[in-house]
């Protein structure tokens, strides 16, 4: 890939020009790669001339200024076209947080280029003293602007160029954080409005329907016509902060979380709250660094970046253009090419935007720091005064001419959906939108159709208007292009109360040979209220079934569930075949289903009635499990299914214990044997401890076997197995043996445990290991101190110590005693002290000054810190903590040294955990997973297990913050200490 930096001719036009030495001497001075981070050193040199001096462009690109603080902009924060070919400029002079006693002074800009050289002309305020607005979308006659709890809109109600009407439109959306406010509204294909909230944010909005709730991070979907306000994919599945919202060439939803991702969240435009994570499963690219937008390039002037989502990367100071590639019923993941990258630490692009004459505007907040909590809201170098919005274009071809659609006719508006430009088509659209009912009716029955993506373009007008066209849907359906069918299923589930036959419909997309179509198809169901909706969406099982379909038939099936479950009971619906059935109950997981299984008994074989077997398992009662169990005696899956249940529900088959175990314990067969043992020890079947004492006793059996039977032995017999696990946990051949006699031992005697556990642990090899040793006394109250005193009482190796404490990092827990005795074994000797402001200041000159970044490397991935058993960097590492590939960017050298030395004062959003002490004295930290059917289940940072916690069993939960344990580096010299933290401020992307 080759970059041009901007040369000194290319800085002309209308630019306001300084010193020619001033900037030679900017230009010799610049860093060769720009140092991405959030609180950058201040420049010295803020004008045009110099940030234009510091762009590097892909070659055949040339960028120019368009607007500057020169002509009222300063910290952009979005941007709009409007019909006229004006581009609207939203500013926050606000952000983070307006000064007590000030009144707010954000505006809206519209800015003009009357006479097309790339330059702005006019600049006029049109709407003054907003407070901390995060997104704005121009209508016909108006603004709707996002300002705090408000969905707002504007108006000039007497043509003098002012805004002087202010009404709200809803109300009541969470504001819990201020970069999480909703943002990002945007005009959908069907003539909606689009917009997100974020991670912290819980919304209350009231609206003619009724009370919508919107839980965490998400997005909705607003008609404006009647004020129908949908949330989706909330709480947080699509993203923790989405911020960018766009929509594809054929209407495919696109969302640009506020970290890396940008995803294809189609498959998420369904009705429900179970969460279900998607953007692992849809990302299609990864930007470097916290980003945002989303734009897609359709125009002739930039025809080799067709079909590319612009992202602005604010963090890494770039934009990059990434190609849309289609894969199954999404998008694979590709790779960008970067269009520009500045060595200017105040470049911030915030928004791109392809215009009217077919080039990219970028909106620059331009501020050495960017974001709220990583520097003083009052740090005197946050920059209220500057902003630009930049022009990239291609060498050497010319540009569009703008075309102002303002005063066109219904007509002319419907011919320009032709276009093969989108700003072209998304104007003409919007204008049709809102438009006179009657007046678009008449016009767009009389319309020609130029071609299949025009039938797409006035469709979105038929819906924007509530046009039912039955005819139209079924041209939609009939396309020869398989992207236009999937938009005509996406229409069916918009009018399904409308349609003449919408079932039928269902009906036939469902069985369409292209995945897309059939993954619309599944989609449109969820939003049907008939039973019937699900049988056919099921029907997307008898064709492949990637990811995303898969993702969507679960969300349907909860989606639909007060609809398909009740009839089903009843007796009005059956689905085509066992199957179906069988899916929809095991996607759905609830035990209201375990009735209607047991009733498919009698009538399944072969593998379907295996997998109704495997499901009965989980969700069904006594009599359920007794049936499934004598029916696979033998079946080692089934074994495990029955071990869940009991952990979860306390579930186990009715009768006698024994004999459902027997023919299992019998088998000869290793694995089917630890597993059915096990269960008798869960289910404390007494018949068998004479059998598992012998062969727990006995060398020649199996280790697997007499591993399960030694801790069944402890959970049946309790204190009186105590000596006998004790005899042998100390004096038997086999370490594998001697570590699950610790593991049986740590049920019912911790203290005769912690003996055994101890010299084991002197011994271990690796973390995985220490980790597994440990494990049963960090689950227990007081575990940790009675490990902690029998590692006291033995001479602990060094080796064996450092591997203890990258276990316990890895497990996230901070047992004050433990720690100590595994410090003192490694030789450290001191703690770090209580937070102290100027041993950071000291700390962080010396790192800027001395740090060595080669050393600082190998400090991080030495035993002496532990931190890549929690941390990935360019996905190498581990996923207990957050991925610190772009930390540097993130957070200023001085968060960093807070966030290693006392890791509790800087808390990562996502990565709060929580600590469950269960009645039986057991103890969990983790991550919660979810919490349904009376199940917590979390996941277990000591284990890496997700476990299932009953309510009714937990006496205690508390919300604890970081993972990360205080004084992990306490074992480092001053010098290590030091490089690492370099190493660690360098990590940029």
């Amino acid at each position: 890939m080759k970059f041009r930096t901007i040369g000194l001719t290319q800085i002309g036009g209308k630019s306001r020009r300084g010193s020619w030495a001033i900037l030679l001497v900017f230009i010799l001075s610049l860093p060769s790669f720009s140092r991405a981070e959030s609180v950058a050193p201040r420049s010295s040199d803020n004008s045009v001339e110099a940030e234009l001096a510091s762009f590097e462009i892909l070659d055949g690109y040339q960028v120019e200024l368009f607007a500057s603080e020169l002509d009222g902009i300063a910290n952009p924060v979005a941007m709009r076209w409007d019909a006229k070919g004006r581009l609207w400029v939203l500013t926050t002079l606000a952000y983070a947080q307006l000064e007590p006693g000030k009144r707010p002074s954000d505006q809206l800009l519209i800015l003009e280029d009357t006479d097309q050289d790339g330059r702005v002309d006019v600049s006029n305020v049109w709407a003054d003293h907003l407070n901390m607005p995060t997104g704005f979308a121009l209508s016909r006659d108006g603004v709707y602007l996002s300002e705090g709890r408000s969905l707002l809109r504007l108006s000039d109600t007497d043509g003098d160029g002012k805004a002087d009407r202010r009404e709200t439109v809803l109300s009541g959306f969470g504001v819990g954080d201020t970069h999480q406010n909703i943002n990002s509204l945007t005009w959908g294909p069907a003539g909606d409005l689009w917009f997100s909230q974020g991670l912290h944010n819980y919304s209350r909005v009231e609206t003619p329907w009724g009370i919508v709730r919107g839980e965490s991070a998400g997005f909705y979907r607003l008609r404006v016509r009647d004020l129908l306000l949908e949330p989706f994919c909330m709480p947080a599945m699509a993203s923790e902060n989405p911020w960018g919202i766009s929509f594809g060439p054929w209407g495919g939803l696109f969302v640009k979380s506020n970290a890396k991702e940008l995803a294809y969240i189609t498959p998420g435009i369904i009705p429900t709250d179970h969460y279900l994570q998607l953007t692992r499963l849809s990302t299609v690219a990864v930007t470097p660094g916290k980003s945002m937008g989303g734009e897609f390039v359709e125009t002739a002037h930039l025809p080799e970046l067709e079909d590319h989502a612009l992202i602005a990367g604010y963090y890494s100071n770039r934009v990059t253009a990434y190609p849309l590639k289609e894969d199954g019923s999404g998008f694979a993941q590709t790779k960008g090419q970067e269009l520009l990258v500045s060595s200017h630490p105040s470049f911030r692009p915030v928004e791109v935007l392809v215009g009217p004459d077919g080039a990219i505007y970028v909106a620059d907040w331009f501020n050495p720091i960017i974001g709220h909590y990583q520097a003083s809201l009052r740090h005197p170098d946050r920059d209220k005064s500057h902003g630009r919005i930049w022009r990239i274009t291609a060498k050497d071809r010319e540009t569009l001419d703008p075309v102002n659609l303002s005063g066109a006719s219904i007509e002319e508006l419907i011919a320009k959906l032709a276009s093969p430009e989108r700003w072209i088509r998304s104007q003409a659209k919007r204008l049709l939108s809102e438009g006179d009912t009657d007046a678009i009716r008449k016009a767009l029955r009389a319309a020609k159709v130029a071609d299949e993506h025009h039938l797409y373009e006035l469709a979105g007008v038929f819906e924007a208007h509530d046009l039912v066209d039955n005819e139209l849907v079924e041209r939609c359906l009939a396309g020869a292009d398989p992207r236009l069918r999937a938009y005509g299923a996406r229409m069916i589930g918009r009018w399904h109360g409308k349609l003449d036959d919408p079932l039928s419909l269902l009906e036939r997309c469902i069985g369409d040979e292209n995945p897309r179509v059939r993954l619309e198809t599944v989609v449109s169901a969820s939003h049907f209220d008939s039973p019937d909706a699900m049988r056919y969406a099921l029907r997307a099982l008898d064709s492949e079934v990637d990811k995303l379909i898969s993702y969507s038939l679960t969300q349907c099936a909860h989606a639909l569930a007060d609809y398909w479950l009740p009839a089903l009971k009843s007796g009005r619906l059956s689905f085509d075949s066992t199957k179906h059935l069988i899916y929809v109950l095991g996607a759905y997981g609830s035990s209201d289903s375990a009735e209607i299984l047991n009733d498919l008994v009698t009538s399944t074989s072969g593998e379907e009635r295996r997998s109704l077997f495997l499901l009965l398992a989980e969700v069904g009662d006594g009599s359920a499990l007794r049936l499934a169990v004598e029916s696979m005696p033998r079946d080692i899956a089934l074994m495990q299914a029955l071990g869940r249940s009991w952990l979860a529900r306390g579930v186990q088959p009715d009768g006698k214990a024994a004999s459902h175990l027997e023919e299992a314990i019998q088998s000869g067969n290793t694995e089917l044997m630890s597993e059915a043992i096990e269960l008798a020890g869960l289910w404390s079947v007494k018949e068998f401890v004479e059998k598992f004492v012998d062969w727990a006793e006995d060398e020649n059996i199996a280790e697997p076997v007499r591993s399960a039977s030694l801790v069944a032995l402890a959970r049946i017999q309790k204190r009186e197995a105590v000596s006998l696990l004790y005899e042998i946990g100390i004096s038997d051949s086999s370490r594998e043996i001697r570590k699950a006699t610790a593991r049986a031992l740590s049920e019912v005697d911790l203290g005769q445990a912690s003996i055994v556990s101890s010299c084991l642990l002197d011994s271990c090899s690796s973390v995985q290991e220490a980790m597994e040793l440990m494990s049963p006394y960090l689950s227990r109250m007081g575990g940790s101190d009675v490990l902690a005193t029998a590692l006291s009482e033995i001479e602990l190796s060094k080796d064996a110590a450092l591997l203890i404490m990258q276990a316990l990092s890895q497990s996230g827990r901070d047992d004050d005693k433990l720690i100590a005795v595994v410090n003192d074994a490694i030789g450290v000797q001191t703690q770090i002290g209580e937070y102290n402001a100027d041993y950071v200041e000291k700390l962080v000159s010396e790192v800027r000054q001395a740090g060595n970044v080669a050393n600082g490397k190998r400090v991080y991935e030495s035993p002496l810190t532990s931190c890549v058993a929690c941390h990935a960097i360019e996905g190498v590492g581990g996923t207990v903590g957050p991925d610190i590939s772009t930390v540097g960017a993130g957070l200023p050298l001085e968060l960093i040294v807070e966030s290693v030395l006392w890791p509790s004062r800087q808390l990562k959003e996502g990565y709060i955990s929580i600590n469950v002490t269960t009645r039986d004295g057991r103890v969990y930290s983790g991550y919660r997973e979810r919490e349904e059917g009376g199940v917590l289940w979390l996941r277990d940072i000591a284990t890496q297990e997700v476990v299932p916690i009953p309510v009714n069993n937990i006496r205690e939960r508390n919300e604890i913050g970081t993972l990360m344990p205080a004084g992990l580096t306490a074992s480092l010299s001053r010098e290590e200490l030091r490089d690492l933290l370099r190493y660690l401020w360098e990590l940029r992307g």
